[in-house]
């Protein structure tokens, strides 16, 4: 519920926030923009007629989530001049979060993103 209400409240300031070439997640753009860019980018390559130098492709495979930097996400949010209560707020949302694994109809334990298991909230 608190995750909701924050973000909410971030719809006002996210296209601020957020690069013209992030395209998953944001209103009125389409994360397929990127496919399409990419094979327009890979065409250039293939049609490429005068010499093999000068451009590069790199494809990686982790996602937008998968190393986030919690105490750098920290440090943009106040250098962005967000409210240091606010910034809080966000941070301990995404610290104090845990989840739990239903296998075949049955709750398993809670654990949180670091794979330690927590009690079960009432």
């Amino acid at each position: 519920m608190v995750a909701k209400t924050i973000a909410n409240q971030l719809q006002g300031v996210i296209e601020k926030c957020i690069d013209e070439a992030q395209s998953a997640f944001v209103p009125g753009r389409l994360i397929s923009d990127n496919v399409l860019l990419a094979h327009e980018i890979l065409h250039t390559f293939q049609n490429k007629r005068i010499g093999k130098k000068g451009y590069m492709a790199v494809k990686l495979d982790s996602r937008a989530y998968d190393r986030v930097e919690w105490v750098f996400l920290k440090e943009v949010m106040l250098k962005m001049d967000f409210a240091g209560e606010w910034v809080e707020l966000i941070m301990k949302c995404i610290s104090t979060a845990s989840f739990a694994v239903n296998t075949n109809g049955e709750e398993e334990e809670f654990f949180n993103r670091l794979g330690v298991y927590v009690k079960e909230i009432p």
